[in-house]
């Protein structure tokens, strides 16, 4: 959870519509400060301290430790290096940030720093909506938060559904596992819900047309937004992260499951 109050729904909106962030030239994007002759392995060495100390500026210790714990060293390094981005480049819009940064550039230039197999830091960056992209930029350590979120929740949802398909059942668990998490580390709903609302956020001429295990492209997303929804109603405005195990969200996701609360297209 955030030292300082997370955002609003209506900040963060006005925000995306309004708000002037950094951008840097393609060639420059993620220079590394490491010697030139430092290894992978002690690049790594030395960062895990300089990430706890990046993470601590803003986030509790509890916070900080989830994300260490789930998340690798690079991508909590590419998200300090999007914040360096921005704080040296504040006159330009965070859609220029988005959109001149060559990713895969960053892919081939830093394999030893970041530790890409294949570029799959950025691939992943890639194929977020734009939304998201925008969210990633604007507020970066939270994107942390929801991508640890995310982690815990393939964790439990490949226990209970493993082999699960878009549509599914296990599908539903896991859409509404991954809200409930962020509601509780966030202790907002409403943040939730943005970062919950972007991840499905692709414009129409993305869905037009297209299905997949039967059922339509906007009935997947009507699905997902949902279970999001039934996974944020399973945790009370009061609930706290401490206090709430993920075996009990887990039960309370299982609960809606039987009650036929969620929305589950491929039976």
């Amino acid at each position: 959870m955030s030292k300082r109050k997370l955002l609003t729904k209506g900040v963060v909106l006005g925000l995306l519509c309004a708000m002037n962030l950094a951008c840097i030239e393609p060639n420059n994007a993620m220079a590394s400060s490491a010697p030139s002759n430092t290894t992978y392995e002690e690049y790594t060495s030395m960062d895990m301290a300089s990430a706890e100390a990046f993470l601590r500026e803003d986030l509790d210790q509890k916070t900080t430790d989830m994300i260490l714990s789930n998340l690798s060293i690079a991508e909590v390094k590419f998200i300090q290096d999007v914040e360096t981005i921005k704080e040296k480049n504040k006159d330009k819009s965070v859609d220029e940030i988005v959109n001149l940064i060559d990713w895969d550039n960053f892919a081939r230039t830093q394999p030893k720093i970041y530790g890409f197999s294949s570029g799959s830091l950025v691939d992943e960056f890639n194929n977020l909506t734009p939304t998201e992209k925008t969210l990633v930029v604007l507020y970066p350590k939270e994107a942390l938060i929801v991508k640890s979120c995310a982690e815990e929740t393939d964790t439990w949802t490949n226990k209970y559904f493993r082999g699960w398909k878009d549509g599914d059942k296990g599908n539903a668990y896991r859409h509404a596992f991954w809200n409930a998490r962020m509601k509780l580390v966030f202790n907002s709903g409403a943040n939730a819900k943005i970062w919950a609302d972007a991840h499905e956020a692709w414009p129409d001429s993305e869905l037009d047309g297209k299905s997949w295990n039967g059922f339509t492209a906007y009935q997947h997303r009507d699905m997902d937004y949902h279970n999001n929804e039934q996974g944020r109603d399973c945790i009370e405005w009061y609930e706290l992260d401490p206090f709430i195990s993920n075996s009990t969200v887990h039960d309370r996701i299982m609960a809606k499951i039987n009650n036929n609360e969620m929305m589950i297209l491929v039976k």
